[in-house]
C-alpha cells in the first residue's frame, strides 16, 4: 500500500509540474494504466485513451545519488511492460516506414530503328528499314529508398540489329575476308543489302520514378556480339538471287549509352555506341544510334 501511495504521489507531482508549465495532460478512459514501484524507482505508464488507442504516456521518477530524476514521454507509441522492462512496439505505419528498400525483377521489350552515324563516304543507310529488336529477359532493380523512387538495376537480354544500305551498292566479302561494297548487276530489282548482328546484353542502369507513371533510367549496356552476317537479296531475269556470308568481323564487345523515358503514353528509348560496329580495317566504319518504343 505504501508503494502504491508513493506512485500516486509521484503522478500527482508530475501533473502539478506540467500544470505549472501550462502543459497539463488529461487522459480520459485510458485502455491500460500500469504502475511500477521499487525502492528507488517509480513508473506510471498509460496506454490508449478515448478516441486514440495508440496514445501513450510514460512518467518515471528515479532516485539517483540521493537526488530524484524525472522523465516524461508522451507519444503515440505503444508500450508494454514485461518483468519491469519497457518494450517499444511501433504501430503499422511506423512498421511500414522501417521496411528496408526492396528488389524488383521485371522484363522489357524494345522495338526501334537504327540510324548509323560516322559512316564512311559512299555508304548510305536506310533509317526506317534499319531495325533493332530488344528483349531484356530480366532486369533486377535494387531500390535505394523505401518509396522506390531511386534504384540501380542490372539484367540480361538479347539484341538484334539490322543495318540496311540504300542505293545501288551492296555488301560483299572479298578474298581476304574483309567486308566491302560492290554494285548490283544491271537490271536488278527488289534489292536490299544489310549487315546483321546479334548480341547478349548486360544493362547497368540508374533509374528514378516520378509520380503518375513517369520516370527515366540511364546507363551503359555491355554487348557481347556473338554473331554477325551480311545478306544481299535482289531479283534479276525472272529469278531471285541471295548472297549471305557469316563471320563478318564485328567487334566482339561494344558498349552502348542508353536512356529510357517512361510515361503512361509512349515509353521510348535512345541508345548510342561510341564504338564502331566493325573491327578496324575489316569492314565499313559506322557507329550505332538507335531509338524506339520500350515496354
Amino acid at each position: 500500500m505504501k508503494k502504491i501511495l508513493m506512485a500516486t504521489l509521484a503522478l500527482l507531482t508530475l501533473q502539478a509540474q506540467a500544470a505549472n508549465d501550462n502543459d497539463t495532460i488529461k487522459v480520459s478512459h485510458p485502455d491500460k494504466v500500469t504502475i511500477i514501484t521499487g525502492d528507488s524507482l517509480q513508473k506510471v505508464i498509460i496506454s490508449g485513451r478515448e478516441g486514440d488507442p495508440d496514445f501513450s504516456y510514460r512518467s518515471t521518477i528515479q532516485l539517483v545519488d540521493t537526488n530524484y530524476v524525472s522523465n516524461t514521454v508522451i507519444g503515440k507509441e505503444r508500450w508494454d511492460i514485461r518483468d519491469g522492462i519497457s518494450v517499444n512496439r511501433s504501430n503499422k505505419d511506423e512498421d511500414k516506414d522501417k521496411k528496408k528498400p526492396g528488389v524488383e525483377v521485371i522484363m522489357h521489350v524494345g522495338l526501334g530503328f537504327n540510324n548509323p552515324t560516322n559512316v564512311d563516304d559512299g555508304i548510305n543507310f536506310r533509317t526506317f528499314q534499319s531495325a533493332e529488336m530488344i528483349w531484356n529477359i530480366f532486369e533486377v532493380r535494387h531500390m535505394l529508398n523505401k518509396k522506390g523512387a531511386d534504384y540501380l538495376s542490372w539484367g540480361f537480354g538479347l539484341d538484334w540489329r539490322f543495318y540496311h544500305m540504300t542505293g545501288n551498292r551492296l555488301f560483299e566479302k572479298d578474298a581476304n575476308g574483309h567486308i566491302v561494297t560492290g554494285s548490283y548487276p544491271d537490271g536488278a530489282s527488289k534489292k536490299y543489302s544489310r549487315i546483321n548482328t546479334f548480341a547478349l546484353t548486360l544493362p547497368l542502369l540508374y533509374g528514378h520514378n516520378f509520380k503518375h507513371e513517369w520516370g527515366f533510367s540511364v546507363g551503359p549496356v555491355i554487348n557481347w556480339n556473338t554473331y554477325g552476317s551480311i545478306l544481299t537479296h535482289y531479283r534479276q531475269g525472272g529469278g531471285t538471287h541471295e548472297y549471305k556470308k557469316k563471320h563478318i568481323h564485328q567487334r566482339p564487345f561494344t558498349v552502348d549509352l542508353m536512356a529510357v523515358i517512361r510515361n503512361p503514353f509512349i515509353p521510348f528509348y535512345v541508345k548510342y555506341s561510341p564504338m564502331d560496329v566493325m573491327k578496324s580495317g575489316m569492314g565499313p566504319k559506322f557507329k550505332s544510334l538507335s531509338f524506339g518504343l520500350y515496354f
